[in-house]
């Protein structure tokens, strides 16, 4: 990880000089701010900004609109940065940053991470001090504590699905997430959202014609994509075949990136996607390397997530890493690029909440009856059950009810997940439409792709389309002009249909890994038994064991949405092990 960093904001002068002294001597972190209050580490060529007494911004910085990453700041773009504490950040720059900003007055320091920023900022605070760092395994090191499951934060990780919180899964540490700033001073730390999707989704800022919408949504998707990519040209590009990957592809050629693309294959027909990513990789010119899943290579007992500070590895994805990785050596690729979060910022919703916004909203009551018959086309129903669906939903307000994922959880563990799916991104404004705040809903889902970073990893991945540019065009584009042809994310499709083929971009199967996951779980049945049954979810109470070895042990061929659940929780069961250890 290039820009690797350790910071110490407050606490003792001699512990700011041990800390300081240990940098040299480490040889991977020199001092790139050591004052009174304030000592920050920085790896050895890390990409960094000085803005002299208000601080340092680390990480990758741009400018909307202009290619490639800042070097410098002129003195009063840095003074308005410091005198904002950082909301200038948000409002005029974008990126993988975090920023520390110093008001040397105050005796305070505020941090900043981007919105949407792949660079990671967890935090712990002990004795009036606060460690602040890139990856877990410096704050340990420096905070001299272990690592230490708290069993009541994975119990809300595992009950909130896709929604991450600022609470890991580790006793005392805690992440800043994009978009928020951690104020430190006056004996306090508490940490305030500078960046909310509301802003952008307000009604005055929504485009008023779809033509606007899809060029604007071009434009800026090509934009984010080329800025975003690394200066060098050694690219892998996961290629499924599907509309973001594609869309990805697109963008890239566009830029006239050097890049080449990986699809990968199942046995099952259901995870077999060549015929769509032949016609992707052909119709923007790039090379297609082709592999076959190996269930046989994948190893239950490995946690991927083992150093981070929540269990977001997911054991079927061992199989994708390795794959990308072996193509990245045979490619010379430096970095794995995907189309990941493209469902959730183009507003792939199969629910009657967009057409509630028609009757909601003056702009959109002309397009009720064919957006009742769009979703209708897209749910296989009525024209009739869309509209008075819609006509409940209306009425009942705009909040978006995210629902916990409790299945398999005890009833100690569902008293611990209690808040799990709290959220300041699904508190609506009253004035909010219903199916704005399902996008939002998407949209805080995707937040975790971006900010999951891993810091260890070989090879970096990036998630081209989760990006602060790209998500606030799409949060100005109304829930109505996502839909048509009976289709879910139309703006995205009719914006890059002139790129590619017909039956790529206006497709309306989608492939899963389902069937691999499947083929997983019927392979280790009792390995999956045995690590669940006797486990550390088991022995700390969160896990219904019996109704587990019912479904583990049923002989019938694995249904429904149960075997995708019981592996989430063999994750979580082999990450907890993998704490102990």
């Amino acid at each position: 990880m290039a820009d690797r960093y350790l910071a110490l904001i407050g606490g003792s002068a001699a512990r700011q000089a041990t800390l300081a002294e240990r940098a040299p001597r480490d040889g991977s972190l020199v001092v790139a701010i050591d004052r009174p209050g304030l000592l920050v580490l920085v790896q050895s060529g890390a990409r960094c900004i000085l803005l002299g007494e208000a601080g340092l911004i680390l990480g990758t910085f741009f400018t909307p609109g202009r290619p490639g990453p800042l070097q410098e700041l002129r003195e009063g773009a840095r003074l308005e940065i410091g005198t904002t504490r950082g909301a200038n950040l948000i409002n005029a720059y974008w990126g993988g940053y975090v920023a520390f900003l110093a008001d040397p007055v105050a005796s305070t320091v505020d941090v900043v991470r981007a919105p949407f920023g792949e660079l990671p900022c967890f935090h712990w605070t002990s004795d009036g001090a606060t460690l602040i760092a890139s990856d877990v395994a410096l704050l340990i090191e420096a905070g001299g504590f272990g690592r230490k499951v708290k069993w009541e934060a994975l119990a809300r990780h595992l009950a909130a699905g896709d929604l991450r919180r600022n609470e890991t899964c580790l006793d005392g540490i805690q992440e800043l997430r994009g978009g928020e700033r951690l104020e430190c001073g006056a004996g306090r730390v508490r940490t305030g959202n500078l960046w909310s999707p509301w802003e952008q989704a307000s009604p005055d800022r929504q485009f008023a014609e779809l033509e606007e919408a899809i060029r604007r949504l071009r434009d800026t998707a090509r934009y984010s994509v080329r800025t975003r990519r690394p200066t060098s040209d050694g690219m892998l590009l996961l290629l499924s075949g599907g509309v973001d990957s594609s869309i990805v592809a697109a963008c890239l050629a566009h830029a006239g990136c050097a890049f080449d693309c990986l699809t990968l294959v199942t046995a099952n027909p259901s995870g077999d996607e060549r015929s769509y990513a032949r016609l992707a990789a052909e119709s923007v010119g790039a090379a297609l390397v082709e592999r076959m899943r190996e269930v046989s290579r994948i190893d239950l007992t490995r946690s991927a997530a083992a150093h981070l500070p929540r269990p977001v590895g997911r054991s079927f994805e061992q199989e994708s890493r390795r794959l990308a990785e072996e193509t990245c050596g045979e490619l010379a690729a430096q970095v794995i690029v995907d189309g990941g979060g493209g469902d959730n910022l183009f507003c792939s919703l199969q629910s009657v909440a967009p057409v509630a916004d028609c009757l909601l909203s003056d702009r959109g009551d002309a397009k009720f009856w064919q957006m009742s018959a769009e979703i209708g086309s897209l749910a296989e129903t009525s024209i009739w059950t869309v509209a008075g669906r819609a006509w409940r939903r209306a009425r009942r307000g705009p909040r978006y009810r995210w629902k916990p994922d409790l299945r398999f959880l005890s009833s100690a563990g569902t008293a611990l997940a209690h808040g799990a799916v709290a959220h300041p991104w699904l508190d609506a404004p009253d004035d909010a439409l219903p199916g704005k705040a399902a996008h939002i809903a998407l949209i805080a889902a995707a937040q975790g792709l971006a900010e999951d970073a891993d810091p260890q990893a070989t090879i970096p991945s990036i998630p081209a389309l989760v990006s602060q540019p790209l998500v606030e065009t799409c949060l100005r584009i109304p829930t109505w002009y996502w839909f048509a042809r009976g289709r879910n994310r139309a703006a995205a499709r009719l914006a890059f249909d002139s790129d590619l083929p017909a039956e790529v971009i206006w497709r309306r199967t989608k492939g899963t890994p389902d069937s691999f996951v499947i083929e997983i779980y019927e392979q280790h049945r009792p390995l999956i038994r045995s690590l669940l049954t006797d486990g550390q979810l088991a022995g700390n109470g969160l896990i219904d064991v019996d109704t587990l070895i019912k479904v583990i042990d049923d002989p019938s061929p694995a249904r429904g949405h149960d075997f995708a659940r019981i592996m989430q929780l063999l994750d979580a069961e082999v990450w907890a092990r993998s704490q102990a250890g």
